[in-house]
C-alpha cells in the first residue's frame, strides 16, 4: 500500500490527526512522511505542573520526561546514521513494510474470516469477499496503486461478444497467420465461491469443502471428471505435477500446494481449471499459435458452465472479487507467447520491451510470474482487470501484439536481405549443438532450440517444423525427460549431470536430419 501523502514509498505506520471538522481521520503514511507531519518535542522542553514547585516539579518532569523516552523508543524508529555521502540518493526509494505491534488497538477485523487490518497490510491478500467491505479504505488505496481504473465496467449491449462464445466475434481474427512469431494464446479467469474464505486464509476442512463442491459443479454442468480430466491434487504424483506445469497447464505455484487442490484438463488440453490455488478457480483457455479470442472463447464456456452451478464472488463496484485486489473486475488475465529471436540478434529486442512495459502490459518470462525469459521468449499480458470490458482487453492486447509481430519480421527480413551470414551463424552453431552435444543444461537447450526456431521462420533450416520445436521445448524439460528416458532418477536432486546428459541424448535424435540452408545472398559480404 502507497504513503497517502507522498504516495511513493510504501506505507508502514498509521498517523491520526484532527480534520476540519474537528473530527479524527486515519492516513496510512511512510516512516519518512510520518516524521516530516509529527512535531517532534523537544528533549529539554519543560512542562508546567500546576501547584507543584522545587523538588516535587523537578520530580514530576522527570517522570514525564521517562514516559516520552518510553513512548520515542517504542513507537518511534530512529533515523539510521550513515557516513554516506550519497545517502540521499536513495530518499525516494522504497521503504520497507513497518510493523508496529499494537500500533492501533482498535485494528478492524474482518467478522466473516477474522483477518485484521494489520495482517491485510502484512500480506496484500485478503482473506474472504467480506474483506472488501471490512477493510473498505484500505482496499481503494490498493486498488488506486494497481488498476487504471477504479470501478468494474459492464459489458453494454452494443459492447458484447455474441451470445454463444463461439459468435462471429470470436471467429473474426480466429488462428491469425503469425504462427512463426506468436507460440501460444492464453485466457485465464480468477474466480471465488460466495460465501468460503479465500484458498490462502481458509483452513484445509474449508479448502475441501470448495473443492467438493466443484466437483459436483462439473458433473451437473455435464463435464464429468473421469480419470484422465479431473484431478484431486492428493492423488497426483510430483513428476506429473511438474509436467502439467511444464506444459503451462497448472502453475508453478500449484505444483507445491497442499492435497486440498484439484485441476480438470480437458483431452484435447486446450482448457484446465485450477481449483485452490490463490483463487478457488484459475479457468484457463489455450490456443495454439496467435488465437486470443479462441483462448478466451474456451475459457468463457467453461466459466459460464461453472456460473450455473456456482454462484461467484463479486461487487456491483469493483466486480469479481479476488484474493488479491489486482485481479477484481474481469478477473481477466489474457496473454500471447512470443518468439522474438529476430529482435534480440538485431539488438532491438530491449527496446521493444521496454516501450510494451510502459504502456501498461507485463513481460514475464515462459514460466509466467517472476521468471525470466529463456529462448527469446516473452509473456506479454494485459496489466489491469478494473475498469475495461474483456472484449477492450483483448482488442487492445492485440493491437500490441500485431506492432510485436510486425517488428519481429521485420527484424528476420532485415537478416535475410542484409546480414544473413551473421544469421546463419548463428543458426548453424545451434544447430550443430544439438545435434552433437554430449552435454546440455535447460536454458543451454532453450536457447539453440530458439536460434534453430528462427532459422526454420527465415527458410534458413531443412527438416523439421515450427510445430515441433514448439514441442520440444517443452519436452526437454525435467520431468518430460525423465519420462521420455523412463529413467526417474533424472528428476533427483543432484542429479543435474544424468538429467543433461539425457537431454542431449534426445535432442541428437531428433535433430540427425536437420541441416542448414545457405542464403543466395550473404548481405555485408563483398
Amino acid at each position: 500500500m502507497k504513503c497517502e501523502i507522498c504516495h511513493e514509498r510504501e506505507a508502514g505506520c498509521v498517523l491520526r490527526r484532527k480534520n476540519k471538522d474537528d473530527g479524527e481521520e486515519e492516513l496510512y503514511v511512510c516512516e519518512m512522511c510520518r516524521d516530516n507531519t509529527t512535531p517532534k518535542a523537544s528533549k529539554k522542553a519543560r512542562v508546567p505542573f500546576p501547584g507543584l514547585t522545587g523538588d516535587a516539579e523537578n520530580d514530576a518532569q522527570s517522570v514525564f520526561d521517562a514516559i516520552c523516552k518510553a513512548v520515542e523508543a517504542r513507537f518511534v524508529s530512529s533515523p539510521q546514521k550513515t557516513d554516506a555521502p550519497d545517502a540521499d540518493e536513495h530518499a525516494d526509494e522504497a521503504e520497507p513494510d513497518l510493523e508496529f505491534e499494537n500500533a492501533d488497538p482498535r485494528d478492524p477485523v474482518c467478522a466473516s474470516c477474522g483477518m485484521t487490518r494489520t495482517e491485510l497490510r502484512r500480506g496484500q491478500r485478503l482473506g474472504c469477499p467480506a474483506c472488501y467491505a471490512a477493510f473498505g479504505h484500505e482496499v481503494s488505496l490498493m486498488v488506486r496503486d494497481m488498476h487504471k481504473g477504479a470501478e468494474h465496467v459492464e459489458e453494454t449491449p452494443g459492447e458484447t461478444f455474441e451470445k454463444e462464445p463461439g459468435g462471429e466475434w470470436a471467429r473474426a481474427r480466429a488462428a491469425a497467420d503469425a504462427g512463426d512469431v506468436v507460440l501460444s494464446s492464453r485466457v485465464r479467469f480468477a474466480r471465488n465461491v460466495e460465501g468460503h474464505p479465500f484458498p490462502g486464509w481458509a483452513t484445509d476442512d474449508r479448502q475441501f469443502k470448495v473443492l467438493k463442491k466443484v466437483a459436483r459443479a462439473f458433473s451437473a454442468a455435464g463435464r464429468p471428471g473421469g480419470r484422465q480430466e479431473w484431478r484431486e491434487w492428493a492423488n497426483v504424483p510430483n513428476d506429473e505435477r511438474m509436467r502439467l506445469a511444464e506444459r503451462r497447464l497448472v502453475s508453478t505455484e500449484l505444483v507445491e500446494a497442499p492435497d486440498t487442490a484439484a485441476v480438470w484438463v480437458s483431452g484435447d488440453s486446450l482448457v484446465s481449471v485450477m481449483v485452490n490455488e490463490e483463487d478457488h478457480l484459475r479457468i484457463q483457455g489455450f490456443a495454439k499459435g496467435y488465437d486470443l479470442r479462441g483462448a478466451w472463447a474456451r475459457a468463457k464456456d467453461m466459466e459460464r458452465a461453472l456460473a450455473g452451478q456456482l454462484g461467484f464472488a463479486r461487487s456491483p463496484r469493483l466486480g469479481f472479487l479476488t484474493a488479491c485486489p489486482s485481479n477484481v473486475g474481469t478477473g481477466m488475465r489474457a496473454s500471447v507467447m512470443v518468439h522474438l529471436a529476430g529482435l534480440a540478434l538485431t539488438g532491438g529486442v530491449e527496446g521493444s520491451i521496454r516501450g510494451i512495459e510502459r504502456m501498461g502490459y507485463a513481460v514475464r518470462g515462459v514460466s509466467g510470474e517472476d521468471s525470466e525469459s529463456a529462448g527469446e521468449g516473452f509473456q506479454i499480458s494485459n496489466g489491469g482487470t478494473l475498469g475495461a470490458t474483456e472484449r477492450g482487453v483483448l482488442e487492445d492486447l492485440e493491437e500490441v501484439v500485431d506492432e510485436l509481430v510486425r517488428q519481429e519480421r521485420w527484424a528476420r527480413q532485415f537478416l535475410r536481405e542484409e546480414d544473413a551470414v551473421t544469421a546463419e551463424d548463428c543458426v548453424a552453431r545451434s544447430l550443430a549443438a544439438v545435434g552433437a552435444a554430449r552435454l546440455m543444461n535447460s536454458s543451454e537447450g532453450m536457447a539453440h532450440l530458439s536460434a534453430v526456431r528462427m532459422g526454420v521462420a527465415a527458410g534458413f533450416v531443412e527438416g523439421i517444423q515450427i510445430e515441433a520445436l514448439d514441442d520440444l521445448m517443452a519436452q526437454i524439460q525435467p520431468a518430460h525427460l525423465a519420462l521420455g528416458a523412463r529413467d526417474p532418477r533424472v528428476l533427483e536432486e543432484g542429479q543435474e549431470f544424468l538429467r543433461d546428459m539425457r537431454r542431449a541424448e534426445y535432442l541428437r535424435g531428433i535433430f540427425t536430419q536437420c541441416r542448414v540452408r545457405l542464403a543466395k545472398q550473404k548481405g555485408r559480404v563483398s
